[in-house]
C-alpha cells in the first residue's frame, strides 16, 4: 500500500483485515502475509494517531515506511495484491488511483481507482516495480515512535481547503 495521507477513520476500516493477514493461520497452507505500507507526511494531513496505529501493525511484523516531502509533492495512491495459487502461478491485481486510506475516500466520497489484474495485463509489474523503487527511496524512512512525535511537534494542519493542497478557502458559514 503507498498512499499519500493515511486517516484514522480510514485506517480502523482496515485493521482487522491487515491484522488477520499478519497472524498465520497453523490449519491454512499459506503462512503469513507481507504486508508492506507507505504513508507521506505530504501537506501534514496524516494523521499522527493512524502512524501510532500503524506502529502496532508494526510490531506484528509489517514494513511501515514513511515517505518525507520536504516541501515536494508526493500525491499516489496505490494498492497491490500479490499471491501464488497451489501450482505457483503469481496472480496479482493493482487498485491504482484517488483514494487515500480516510473514511471519506474509502466509504463515502467519489473516487476513481484503475484496476490491473495480472495475468491479463503485465502493467502490474511496472506498478510493483515502481512502489519497490518508491519503497526503497533515500527519502523513504522506516516508521519510529521518534519520527511521529518530531512529526507532531513540527505538523501545521492546514485550514479546510475545497482540495487538499488547495490555497482557496472555503466561505464562512453565516
Amino acid at each position: 500500500i503507498a498512499v499519500a495521507f493515511t486517516k484514522v477513520t480510514g485506517l480502523r476500516l482496515l485493521l482487522p483485515d491487515l491484522h488477520d493477514a499478519l497472524v498465520a493461520d497453523p490449519d491454512a497452507s499459506h503462512p503469513r502475509s507481507r504486508i508492506r505500507f507507505l504513508t507521506s507526511d505530504y501537506l501534514d494531513v496524516t494523521d499522527p494517531a493512524a502512524m501510532r496505529l500503524l506502529m502496532l501493525l508494526q510490531e506484528q511484523g509489517a514494513q511501515v515506511r514513511v515517505f518525507e516531502t520536504k516541501n515536494s509533492s508526493f500525491h499516489l495512491k496505490a494498492y497491490l495484491f500479490a499471491r501464488l495459487d497451489g501450482q505457483g502461478q503469481l496472480y496479482g491485481t493493482a487498485f491504482i488511483g484517488s483514494s487515500n486510506i480516510s473514511c471519506q475516500a474509502l466509504q463515502d466520497g467519489l473516487e476513481w481507482n484503475y484496476r490491473v489484474d495480472y495475468p491479463e495485463d503485465v502493467g502490474f509489474f511496472e506498478a510493483r516495480d515502481q512502489f519497490d523503487q518508491l519503497f526503497a527511496h533515500s527519502r523513504t524512512i522506516p516508521l519510529t515512535d521518534s519520527w511521529i512525535e518530531k512529526y507532531e511537534a513540527r505538523r501545521v494542519q492546514i485550514p479546510l481547503a475545497v482540495a487538499p493542497g488547495s490555497q482557496e478557502q472555503e466561505i464562512p458559514p453565516e
